[in-house]
């Protein structure tokens, strides 16, 4: 007897390279005799995957045998062909507990004509036999037995023998946390004792350990719940399967690695489509298809939220690529190119082409100039030489930033940005590719491939924009209420927390990918710091004079109430805004405040990082910036007071590094300063 692996996956199908190893098609299973006898177990959308791996072949439709009825676990059965077809129609066989439905008209509620155009009566495939825990039968050479399993609904598994071994199949089933629930307890101890004497045991794992502690009576259990169960029973083989559909290949892998280190003897694996598995556990596993060039780097992409991470990891994978000295990325805002992003190895090597981050310079979308043409035409440009371009072409070279710097453009490679709408988002520009150090022509390959990078990147750029845009439009919330909490401020402090993050990281020996993704969350979390503002009466926030005591008490509580909207925190981004919502009143003596009376505020190294960054963003922003209560001040008396409260108010070493990145904010207050119009 043989098994083999058509779909691994729970709840959903799921389609992307990151799921391509263990799989993204849901349940399906195919069961061989050494008789030439078949079986299929659930049908989900492997089964799709296993009808079209017969390419036409002519071979009897097997047996169906389904776990329960859940979606997951029969989609793929309206795809069917042979369903379809009276002399080659499949028997079913599923759950029935009750005796007051059949399976046929369980599985009615599917081919209703309305979920699917196919009524059940009009199917071919009439024969359906409904099944209750503790039935056993034949099928040719195969021996099945039954038990129930733990489950939502009716559910069951299957054990299987056939030459002289047996497996079995648990379908989806929750070992249970509450032992207090001795229904569940007696139906878990029932089915472990079902599997006693089995060789191998395919076994749901839909959720790593943390998230099924979240997830009782969801019917399903975990990777490590497994082994000591399985051990015992004498079996000697785990195959585990049917993985969250939010779980990515090195999410599984991951899972996988963990549930080996406590298997013991136990031979454990993760079931992927064309594994194969026999007495001993996996006889074969199938070779990985070919990678895909391109899948590292959009997967890298999709892990940031933040726009400036975004167009630094393309700005970086396109310049490796093209072997190029320099680039830079604009978007399109109001009609106009907005310049986005800058790297530039000859002006400004590692962190120094931070401070171009943030030039505001602006170019119509017309053929002023080579970045605005292709961003009309959504045509590439390749350039040989930027300074011999002919008079009679449609575009011009704009040499103002050579002559403003002394740079020397020479080849240009300018490819736009064009989202699944056809629409230009904005345009990549690629300067001066290289040769043996010297200047040379991009070659019509690079075309290509940064073509393909750029296709893969407009949407984790659309995403990202979107992210800080609704930042944004939920902060206007804050702002309707409060004067000081504007657009450009948070921007401000989002911004020069980033920057003091990054000059921090390269002093700690950061990895650049790390880095990357690091400094973009706390650009985004750092821009929520005041949201708690939101719940303070007006009278406080918009009085211009000193506040009393009570008032005082009740606007330091705007940090525990920001803190509280992310108390359900799902991603990493929500984490740090909430720690910079609690901590960035924190001070490094200890003397700050949570706005809790139930948390008592860090002192410092205890602060998270994160809000001791954002605490000097917030403070010089204050002190720069004009308020209802007071003028602004001058920099310098701004950064005289920084250096005052170092090691009181704020970290030390984090002033210090503040003060050596004036070149980065200076930019940063031009480009969002409060005089300009959101």
């Amino acid at each position: 007897m043989e098994v083999k692996i058509w779909g691994a996956r729970g709840s959903a199908p799921v389609a992307s390279p990151d799921f391509s190893h263990y799989g993204g098609d849901t349940a399906c299973i195919e069961v061989l005799s050494n008789s030439g006898d078949a079986l299929l177990l659930d049908a989900g959308s492997g089964l799709g995957a296993y009808e079209r791996a017969l390419d036409g072949a002519l071979r009897p439709s097997p047996p169906i045998l389904l776990t329960h009825l859940h979606m997951d676990h029969i989609q793929g059965l309206p795809f069917y062909s042979p369903l379809y077809d009276a002399k080659n129609a499949p028997v079913i066989y599923g759950p029935r507990f009750s005796p007051d439905r059949t399976l046929k008209e369980e599985l009615g509620r599917l081919f209703d004509g309305i979920l699917m155009p196919v009524k059940i009566v009009d199917l071919p495939a009439t024969d359906m036999r409904g099944l209750k825990p503790g039935d056993a039968f034949k099928i040719g050479s195969f021996l099945i037995e039954t038990a129930r399993t733990n489950h939502p609904g009716e559910a069951l598994a299957y054990k299987i023998t056939a030459d002289g071994w047996t497996f079995v199949y648990t379908g989806d089933h929750e070992i249970p946390l509450d032992e207090q629930d001795q229904d569940k307890v007696a139906l878990n101890k029932a089915l472990l004792d079902f599997i006693g004497g089995a060789d191998v045991v395919l076994a749901d794992c839909q959720f790593d350990r943390e998230e099924h502690l979240k997830r009782p009576g969801w019917g399903h259990s975990h990777f490590e719940q497994w082994l000591p169960e399985i051990s015992s029973r004498g079996a000697k083989s785990a195959v585990l399967m049917h993985y969250s559909p939010r779980y990515d290949d090195a999410k599984v892998a991951s899972m996988l690695a963990k549930a080996r280190e406590k298997a013991g003897s136990l031979i454990v694996s993760a079931a992927r489509p064309g594994m194969r598995i026999g007495a001993g556990g996996v006889i074969a596993e199938p070779k990985d298809r070919r990678a895909c060039p391109n899948c590292g780097f959009y997967k890298k992409l999709g892990a940031f939220s933040d726009a400036r991470a975004v167009f630094s990891a393309l700005l970086t994978e396109a310049r490796r690529r093209a072997k190029c000295d320099a680039g830079a990325i604009y978007l399109v805002e109001n009609d106009e190119l907005s310049f986005s992003a800058s790297q530039n190895d000859t002006l400004f090597p590692d962190s120094a082409a931070n401070k171009f981050a943030y030039m505001t310079a602006r170019l119509p979308i017309n053929g002023d100039s080579v970045a605005g043409y292709v961003a009309r035409e959504k045509k590439i440009l390749n350039i040989a030489d930027a300074y011999a371009i002919d008079d009679s072409a449609p575009y011009s070279f704009n040499s103002s930033f050579d002559e403003k710097t002394g740079y020397r453009t020479r080849s240009l490679l300018v490819v736009p940005l064009v989202n699944a709408r056809g629409k230009a988002i904005g345009v990549l520009q690629l300067i001066n590719a290289l040769d043996n150090g010297r200047p040379a022509p991009f070659g019509e390959e690079i075309e290509k491939t940064v073509y393909e990078l750029c296709s893969i990147a407009t949407v984790p750029i659309e995403r990202s924009l979107l992210v800080t845009d609704m930042i944004l439009r939920a902060l206007r919330t804050t702002a309707s209420r409060d004067p000081n909490e504007t657009g450009r401020h948070v921007r401000r402090v989002g911004s020069v927390a980033a920057e003091l993050y990054h000059r921090w990281a390269l002093e700690h020996g950061a990895d650049p990918e790390e880095l990357i993704a690091e400094k973009g969350k706390i650009r985004l979390a750092a821009m929520l710091h005041d949201v708690g503002k939101v719940w303070i009466p007006d009278k406080i926030l918009k009085k211009p004079g000193k506040l009393d005591n009570e008032e005082r008490a009740l606007m330091q509580e705007h940090a525990a109430l920001g803190a509280g909207l992310f108390d359900d925190a799902f991603n990493e981004i929500e984490v740090m805004a909430r720690d910079i919502a609690l901590h960035h009143h924190a001070r490094w003596d200890g003397k700050g405040y949570t706005g809790s009376k139930d948390i008592v505020s860090p002192s410092g190294p205890e602060i998270p990082l994160a809000a001791r960054i954002t605490a000097i963003a917030d403070v010089y922003d204050a002190l720069v910036s004009k308020r209802c209560y007071k003028d602004s001040w001058d920099p310098s008396k701004a950064l005289e007071i920084l250096r005052e409260e170092s090691g009181k108010h704020f970290d030390p070493e984090l002033v210090r590094l503040f003060m050596e990145i004036q070149d980065v904010t200076r930019p940063i207050y031009e480009r969002y300063g409060d005089e300009k119009e959101e």
